[in-house]
């Protein structure tokens, strides 16, 4: 009986990058798309290590040389285990457990739909993108001056937001994005979908304690801003470059931002809406309103 590899995989020390000492867990998952694929080949941290290609896809010049220039970086930065990408091309996804390396993962018993699952006809790129879930240290470590804005999510439970969030975090050039272990939606691999490749590009760092990284934050000169709908709550366009450094808290869907974490704040902030009658955005949406505006100087 055939087996259907896991999408999501918990690597072996062989696989983790030289950066392994900031570095919680690192998981590979499969990715579908070129637009993702040329999103992830320019991050700094998403790996791209196999690429599986339809028969008939033509390989265009401009992909092999972003994929060329992907291995010339990510060697002369020893940010890989992994000497080159492996392109493979195939008709069918029989080749994610047929072909090398997919065979050596982490596989699971095959149910009786997987066998019409592998033998579908290949459509799309698909790859293999390792994410990692770093620690605290990575930041204290790597945090420079150019880092003016970071993110903190207290105890977000979908993880399409989580991902949206990670997304919207990229495009507004954040690098550091902080979770709690606990009564948090982790690193999923619907997260990493709906991030859209945003995941390679924002370092995400779980901690044990908000209040903790908080404290940190403030001693480094970061301002904590939490977003609320509270009645002494700011509209955020007055703040916009008003600080150098920002802490922006996103809470959790439905109550918000926990009671110990709203006591941290510095101030709270708002958007402001012409509807009475709904009080708020969506988080993930509130996320990329409240960015933009902190990014601006």
């Amino acid at each position: 009986m055939q087996k259907r590899i896991e999408s999501n995989i918990l690597l072996t020390d062989d696989d983790l990058s030289p950066q392994s000492q900031h570095c919680q867990k690192s998981f590979a998952y499969f990715m579908v798309g070129i637009s993702s694929l040329l999103e992830y080949l320019q991050s700094p941290y998403g790996q791209v290590s196999h690429i599986i290609l339809p028969s008939e896809y033509p390989l265009s010049p401009e992909i092999e040389k972003k994929i060329y220039h992907y291995q010339s970086t990510q060697r002369s930065k020893k940010q890989t285990s992994h000497k080159q990408v492996i392109i493979t091309k195939a008709r069918t996804l029989e080749a994610l457990v047929l072909s090398e390396p997919w065979h050596i993962l982490k596989r699971k018993k095959a149910k009786p739909s997987d066998d019409r699952f592998l033998h579908r006809p290949l459509k799309e790129c698909v790859f293999r993108v390792v994410i990692s879930l770093w620690q605290e240290k990575i930041f204290t470590d790597t945090v420079k001056d150019a880092d003016t804005l970071v993110v903190i999510l207290d105890h977000i439970h979908d993880p399409r937001n989580f991902g949206a969030i990670i997304r919207s975090a990229a495009f507004f050039g954040v690098r550091y994005l902080f979770i709690p272990k606990d009564r948090q939606v982790p690193l999923t691999e619907t997260v990493v979908h709906c991030s859209r490749g945003g995941v390679g590009y924002v370092q995400v760092i779980q901690v044990v304690n908000l209040s903790r990284i908080i404290k940190r934050l403030k001693s480094l000169g970061y301002w904590i801003l939490g977003a609320d709908i509270c009645a002494n709550a700011e509209n955020i366009s007055d703040l916009t470059g008003f600080y150098d450094r920002v802490a922006l808290i996103l809470g959790h869907e439905g109550s918000g931002l926990s009671t110990a974490v709203k006591k941290k704040c510095d101030r709270k902030v708002t958007i402001p809406g012409n509807n009475s009658s709904i009080s708020s955005l969506n988080v993930s949406v509130a996320a990329g309103i409240l960015l933009q505006a902190l990014s601006m100087k």
